[in-house]
């Protein structure tokens, strides 16, 4: 009977640790832009996804893998044919951790805040699918929603 229990308790603490883990995600300031992702469905075996949908153009996930920092990466590819062009999304998502921001006393200076369960889209429209540090650093456009709340 303790055997049992204990692969009881054992396979509620495996599975709470690995399913999938539903976010809807909002920007602070338009609380109307939303998303809703899913962080490592089906216990980690399939990749990471949004709600992102692009006038009925299939979509292929690319895992960009995870990251010591605690936060989950994946890509999802639109492509166009008839302008022939990739939009690439990439997700920065965020359980936990600490972001650097001016400080509203200070404008000069930096300081470090505690900002949990955030994330962050790079999109970037490109003629190729292959993507490159730039389309991190200067992507064409960056989208930050602060909050993200479990469903």
């Amino acid at each position: 009977m303790k055997k049992l229990l204990g692969i009881v308790v054992l396979g509620l603490l495996f599975y709470s640790s690995v399913s999938a883990k539903e976010y809807v995600c909002i920007q602070e300031k338009k609380e109307e832009n939303k998303i809703f992702i899913n962080v490592k469905p089906m216990f980690g075996l399939k990749d990471s996804y949004s709600n992102i949908e692009i006038e009925n153009i299939p979509k292929r996930y690319e895992k960009i893998g995870d990251f010591p920092d605690n936060s989950f990466r994946w890509a999802e590819v639109f492509f166009d044919p008839e302008k022939k062009i990739y939009n690439i999304l990439f997700f920065a998502f965020y359980e936990e951790g600490y972001v650097t921001k001016s400080n509203p006393l200070k404008p000069q200076e930096l300081m470090t805040d505690y900002k949990p369960d955030r994330l962050v889209l790079y999109m970037n429209k490109r003629d190729t699918p292959l993507w490159d540090i730039d389309m991190f650093d200067n992507p064409d456009k960056k989208i930050i929603f602060e909050a993200c709340i479990k469903k």
